[in-house]
């Protein structure tokens, strides 16, 4: 994408968080095949979340969509797909806080390089020197 060719600290920055973010969910997706509940040292409740029925789709693990989400971004990232992979990362965390009513730290993680995912590309593009097309 243009607006993001003219920055060498946006394409890094965007890069280092979408390879955290894969790294999180390919460790989950990992742990979910294999039928093991990663630890949650700092919050409680990363059994409860990802044993939910929130946790897959279709029998598909939410972390495996996540890990496409973050290959998608490293390789050609957009301001449509940073977008929607902020907001299916608020709607994790709604049905966490809500409907769940626990909190998982991987979760966590995902939401917040997927928010510095979506905020860099955004600032880029309209406070940048990037182009608005």
């Amino acid at each position: 994408m243009s607006f993001l060719n003219n920055s060498l600290t946006t394409r890094l920055l965007v890069r280092i968080l979408a390879i955290i973010g894969f790294a999180d969910a390919v460790f989950l997706t990992t742990q979910h095949y294999l039928g093991e509940i990663p630890p949650c040292s700092v919050v409680e409740g990363c059994e409860t979340v990802l044993t939910s029925p929130y946790a897959t789709i279709l029998g598909i693990p939410v972390a495996l969509f996540g890990a496409l989400f973050y290959l998608a971004i490293l390789f050609k990232p957009s301001r449509l797909l940073a977008f929607l992979g902020f907001l299916a990362s608020l709607t994790l965390l709604y049905l966490q806080l809500f409907v769940i009513k626990a909190i998982c730290l991987y979760c966590l993680i995902s939401l917040v390089t997927s928010t510095g995912i979506f905020i860099t590309i955004f600032y880029a593009h309209y406070f940048g020197n990037g182009s608005k097309s």
